[in-house]
């Protein structure tokens, strides 16, 4: 199963700040009132945060399942919360069998030699 910060491949994860690009279009726009940079300037100056957005998308386009509809996610999510509904209960139900119970009971006075 993969990780949630793993990409498809799962060999690489995605950093945390992939998708952080407010911090750098406040600068870049703070730059741009402050008279730093002139107004013809801006796409030069930008393509660094131009860079973070495409290789973000790239990331996106990685990610398992990004093809599929919310709708099919969510159906297949259900599909997943029933089979663990229902491992649950038979899991509970192992539980509650007398063999069990005596294992269970009979593994506790176990001594282990070594």
């Amino acid at each position: 199963m993969a990780t949630p910060n793993a990409t498809a491949a799962g060999d690489t994860p995605i950093p945390p700040n992939a998708f952080d690009f407010v911090p750098d279009l406040h600068e870049l726009i703070q730059r741009v009132y402050s008279d730093e940079i002139d107004a013809k300037d801006i796409a030069h100056e930008s393509n660094a945060l131009r860079l973070k957005i495409a290789k973000a998308r790239n990331l996106v386009a990685s990610l398992p399942d990004a093809n599929k509809s919310a709708e099919e996610q969510r159906a297949e999510i259900r599909a997943l919360e029933e089979r663990i509904a229902k491992q649950r209960l038979m899991l509970t139900s192992v539980a509650e069998l007398d063999v069990v119970k005596d294992l269970v009971e009979s593994s506790g006075k176990m001594q282990v030699d070594r």
